[in-house]
């Protein structure tokens, strides 16, 4: 390839991240984001934004991104005698992500991937006139180092960095003059290994949550992101990839749950999560995923999954983050996914989408309860490995 073809490519890769920055307008916490994307045939892939660290094999540079359109809505609905009580949240999440990764000699590899965030929801019940608009900014940096011990076996490290800056009401009853903005900085660490044992090949990998602290309102808060464990395996015959997954959230207590009070005359009582009842009492714990990958050819394919989400919705998050499963109002969902992907001019792309829907009823402190919702996703993947500056 001449260096002017090189130099054509990096230009046509860097404006498509200009593009995609100009489009999208943020990112959620990592781990969350992975999953929502992730597909059960993703150890015989390639790619640094795979949870596992250690399934990206060391080689010549390479940088990959992702663009993730995203919508969601959500309510929950009491009935107590003749009292009625909703909460409705919509909103709309983009995602952008960009990584630099590559071999530093002597089997050892080395990425780094930024990934930026907003999301933002509309939150109203049965009496507001106008709907609450809150925002939720994320910017998560994470280095990763990958150790090839042999020609089938890796192991891999990584160390995350997470800034956050929200901007909410926290109650239906609270006014923009006394809305709540705080941020805060956390981090976390985690590692995996990859093990391919022809036909079959098998992953691990436990990223800690991350931890951190925030000061609202002069007080400091311990502040927490969820991690996650995970198992994957998958095994190709032919033009066919069969895989699997299974990874469980990971949480720790976060002041965050508490609340505070505002001082707007009545002390009222607001939820640093905000409004919205996924943030605040919806905890993801089980994932179980299986899918299919059909190869038409080397670089073309088409990838069908389906996956099994087990969540509990929990008044009392603080039995969730100190490790207690009391199984409470526990219920599941399944996702579908497809994706096709396929490679032009050197760059491999990949287009993905994501479907959920979900309703459950549970009685709790003598009121019957309806939870229900819906998101779905559009995904746009983009790489290129031999990149030449």
């Amino acid at each position: 390839m001449t260096d002017q073809v090189k130099n054509m490519n990096v230009i046509f890769f860097i404006i498509f991240q200009i593009m995609s920055f100009l489009l999208a307008t943020a990112v959620y916490c990592q781990t969350k984001v992975i999953r929502q994307i992730a597909f059960a045939t993703d150890a015989s892939g390639k790619g640094l934004f795979l949870l596992n660290p250690a399934i990206e094999q060391p080689g010549s540079m390479e940088l990959d991104s992702f663009v993730m359109r995203s919508s969601f809505s959500h309510k929950l609905r009491s009935e107590q005698t003749a009292n009625l009580s909703e909460i409705k949240s919509e909103g709309k999440e983009d995602v952008l992500a960009v990584g630099l990764g590559g071999d530093a000699g002597s089997g050892l590899g080395l990425a780094l991937t930024h990934m930026r965030s907003m999301y933002k929801t509309e939150s109203s019940n049965l009496t507001s006139r106008a709907a609450k608009s809150e925002t939720f900014d994320f910017n998560h940096t994470t280095g990763r180092a990958i150790i090839e011990m042999t020609p089938t076996f890796r192991l891999g490290v990584q160390v995350s960095f997470m800034r956050i800056n929200h901007h909410i009401y926290g109650s239906m009853s609270v006014n923009s003059a006394n809305s709540t903005a705080y941020d805060g900085i956390l981090y976390g660490t985690g590692g995996g290994l990859y093990w391919d044992l022809k036909p079959a090949i098998l992953t691990m990998a436990y990223l800690a949550p991350l931890k951190g602290k925030s000061e609202i309102y002069g007080e400091e808060f311990i502040i927490t992101e969820p991690g996650i464990a995970e198992a994957m395996a998958s095994v190709q015959r032919g033009k066919y990839i069969f895989g699997g997954a299974y990874r469980r959230s990971l949480y720790k207590h976060d002041d965050r749950f508490g609340g505070t009070t505002v001082n707007d005359g009545n002390q009222t009582r607001i939820e640093l999560m905000g409004i919205d009842r996924e943030n605040n009492n919806i905890f993801f714990k089980n994932h179980i995923q299986i899918g299919l990958q059909y190869l038409f050819t080397a670089v073309e394919a088409i990838k069908l999954d389906a996956t099994y989400e087990a969540v509990e919705f929990n008044f009392s998050p603080d039995t969730v983050l100190s490790g207690q499963d009391d199984d409470l109002n526990n219920f599941r969902y399944l996702t579908f996914s497809t994706a096709y992907k396929n490679s032009f001019r050197s760059f491999d792309y990949e287009l993905g989408i994501h479907y959920v829907t979900l309703d459950h009823e549970f009685e709790e402190r003598n009121r019957k309860f309806y939870y229900s919702g819906n998101r779905n996703e559009i995904v746009f993947k983009v790489s290129k490995g031999s990149v030449g500056f």
